[in-house]
């Protein structure tokens, strides 16, 4: 238990240094900035360590090494304190020129034989990582300094000992810790870098995930796949398609006395009912005309019982919005409307796209409704011809249409069968 809690400050206090003016940044530009904090606190961490060795063995001889160390810390500090002020680039720049001559001269104060140079192996993988394509001077100049400063100090201090002239025991130390540490920064730096790397990729496929389902909430999935497979134009002609219409009756008056919070409120869990019920039954949902809920059967694909399931979710719709209290403490009517017929389909727009039905299908099927009767489902004649088998109707008889005269129109009432419960056939 003690180690948990020991652990959770570090490990807070190392997020929070990770992601220090991360903050509104690009994915890949982010990854870059975390990676510059996490080298710089990798690299104080590194070096407070050295100096803590430097003085145990000889702090007075090798006070020059303590104190450029403690500059360098310094400057690395000053380097998260950019990144924090959003100086990105400067501090990217600063970071790396400080540790490329920060290696020159601690291999001149120790010698060749510290082997601190082996960082310079540090130094160029690190630049590849830190520095973007747009960024051509510091991704390849710095790298281009590592290795001539790698082989400066190679060259340069490869005999005689370092100014300093530390303890033997002391540079062994050192040259085994460089050498180790080469490797375990560069294995922690590709684990920081891979780590980030899924990060992104899972937050990709979330925002992939989010944005298919809010595209799914626009078009249909049969849609979307054709647009994806490269159509630009998506219009289909249908030979029979069922076309309803709900309308909740006194709606209009009642936004007049609700506040608009509750108006929507409210109109938002009628529909999401009728949302339901469109999952449940398969149905394709057009769009909502203020309090106006437009649906449509056998399209974008085919089926042979669009009239019937269409009628079943008409009646279920009912059910539904006599469950919700209104503001006076009764329950909801709809007023519905049903017509079968042929119809065109597509896609319409390039931005805020819509998938739509045209024809006099969707226009009859409006009529039915704006002509129908509070808290019933009128049909069309062509709509009763198909369902007065499986169906149970009254006949309203001949209704002046606008815009279509007299027209023979039914009420659905429920199914023939008077043990059948509404469910999808």
């Amino acid at each position: 238990m003690p180690h948990t809690l020991s652990a959770v400050p570090v490990t807070r206090l190392w997020e929070c240094l990770s992601c220090l003016g991360i903050s509104g940044l690009d994915d890949r530009e982010a990854r870059r900035i975390r990676l510059t904090n996490q080298g710089a606190a990798l690299i104080v961490i590194f070096t407070i360590g050295f100096n803590v060795l430097y003085a145990i063995y000889d702090f007075r001889g090798l006070s020059p090494a303590i104190y450029f160390n403690t500059f360098a810390v310094a400057v690395y500090m000053v380097v998260l304190g950019l990144n924090h002020n959003r100086r990105h680039l400067l501090a990217k720049t600063l970071m790396m020129a400080m540790g490329i001559p920060q290696l020159l001269v601690l291999c001149w104060l120790f010698g060749y034989q510290c082997g601190l140079n082996m960082f310079y192996f540090v130094t160029t993988f690190y630049c590849v990582m830190i520095f973007s394509e747009s960024e051509k001077i510091q991704l390849f100049g710095f790298p281009a300094m590592s290795i001539i400063f790698y082989l400066w100090t190679y060259f340069l201090f490869t005999n005689g000992p370092g100014v300093l002239n530390p303890a033997p025991s002391l540079l062994m130390i050192i040259h085994v810790s460089s050498f180790l540490g080469t490797f375990v920064i560069i294995g922690v730096f590709v684990w920081l870098f891979y780590n980030d790397v899924q990060r992104a990729e899972k937050l990709l496929k979330h925002e992939h995930e989010r944005s298919e389902s809010l595209l799914q909430n626009i078009l249909p999935k049969a849609v979307i796949a054709r647009l994806k497979g490269g159509e630009t134009t998506i219009a289909d002609r249908y030979t029979g398609v069922t076309v309803v219409f709900a309308d909740i009756v006194d709606f209009t008056k009642l936004s007049t006395l609700l506040a608009p919070k509750d108006l929507v409120a409210k109109l938002n869990q009628i529909f999401s009912k009728f949302d339901k019920l469109i999952d449940i039954y398969g149905l394709e949902k057009i769009k909502t005309i203020g309090d106006a809920y437009m649906v449509a059967c056998g399209l974008p694909e085919p089926r042979n019982d669009h009239v019937e399931v269409a009628a079943e979710f008409a009646m279920r719709m009912q059910d539904e919005v006599k469950s919700i209290e209104n503001d006076e403490g009764g329950a909801f009517n709809v007023r519905i409307g049903i017509h079968t017929g042929p119809a065109v389909a597509g896609v319409i727009g390039t931005k805020k796209f819509a998938y739509d039905v045209w024809g006099d299908t969707v226009n009859t099927a409006s009529r039915m409704e704006s002509h129908g009767i509070p808290g019933e489902i009128q049909v069309s004649e062509d709509t009763y011809q198909l369902l007065k088998d499986k169906f149970t109707f009254v006949e309203r008889g001949a209704v002046e249409i606008k815009g279509k005269g007299q027209m023979h129109t039914y009420l659905l009432k429920g199914m023939a069968d008077k043990d059948a419960e509404h469910g999808v056939r």
